[in-house]
């Protein structure tokens, strides 16, 4: 008898694991290819997040943990927060919840299809870190391989008002790119915004019952939080953020996509006097409601 589950292989997984396994280059001419032909692109891309969702759905591992038992290191977090588990320490108070503030550039939604979330309604809370959602015991992928890695999130978030799960992609100082820095988080919120995934995080995070009834179908939000980015120094980095802010104008009106995500916003942290995580908002957007 197999005992062993079959993950489904699904557009979003491999389009993630193309980009995340490749080169700068690669990830560089994914950019290129959405600025030649944005409409096309987006297009594209909604049908693959929305086949996703269908085909990740079908699949139950809600009894799994996420990752195998682990023991943090015990050590304090670097001044200069230059890797995830240093950053992701300082959102780990008890009790400590970021409200974000309105402060310096924002960019406002263009599209009439889409409307402004204020920095009061992103306030989030950390959950957990470097999730792995794909992680199953004794599992094998659909053509047959062994299952391991999958898609693998920065940071699992509750935030918002009804609070939501949230994917948390962090991009500390030249982390790759801000492009693909949204097809991260969206590639999360994809596998984990599924009836069966959700009941997955609420068994395993929320025993206060502090998250909200998942909706039908599921959705989560998606933050892209940046700590100290670079400016972009060369055309193929200028390109990727480029992308990165008409990607992210447009692919909430794209209804696939909405769906499953209420919310997509772009963060930037920052520490204030008193060493607290500070966040200011520079682009939040949800699909209109009229």
């Amino acid at each position: 008898m197999n005992d062993k589950r079959v993950l489904p292989i699904t557009p979003l997984l491999l389009r993630y694991q193309r980009l995340a396994k490749g080169r700068e280059r690669d990830r560089w001419d994914e950019a290129g290819e959405f600025e030649r032909d944005p409409d096309g692109y987006l297009e594209a891309f909604a049908e693959e997040f929305g086949q996703s969702v269908d085909q990740f759905g079908a699949y139950d591992n809600a009894a799994e943990p996420f990752y195998d038992k682990r023991d943090d290191p015990e050590r304090v977090a670097a001044d200069d927060h230059t890797n995830t588990y240093d950053l992701a320490r300082e959102l780990r108070s008890p009790g400590f919840v970021c409200t974000p503030v309105e402060y310096g550039p924002r960019t406002s939604v263009s599209d009439p299809l889409l409307q402004d979330v204020p920095a009061s309604d992103l306030r989030f809370r950390y959950i957990d870190r470097e999730l792995i959602v794909h992680r199953t015991t004794r599992s094998t992928w659909g053509d047959g391989r062994q299952a391991i890695g999958g898609v693998r999130i920065d940071l699992l978030l509750a935030g918002g008002t009804p609070e939501l799960p949230a994917v948390g992609e962090l991009k500390i100082l030249d982390d790759k790119d801000p492009f693909f820095a949204l097809l991260q988080v969206l590639a999360g919120v994809a596998h984990l915004a599924t009836e069966p995934q959700y009941r997955r995080l609420v068994r395993t995070y929320d025993e206060e019952g502090r998250l909200s009834p998942p909706a039908e179908p599921p959705q989560l939000d998606a933050y892209v939080l940046h700590y100290k980015p670079v400016a972009p120094d060369n055309h193929e980095r200028r390109l990727c953020k480029r992308a990165a802010e008409q990607f992210r104008d447009r692919v909430l009106t794209f209804e696939p996509v909405s769906r499953s995500v209420r919310r997509l916003a772009v963060l930037e942290l920052d520490f204030g006097t008193d060493a607290e995580v500070q966040a200011a908002v520079r682009f939040a957007a949800e699909a209109g409601t009229a």
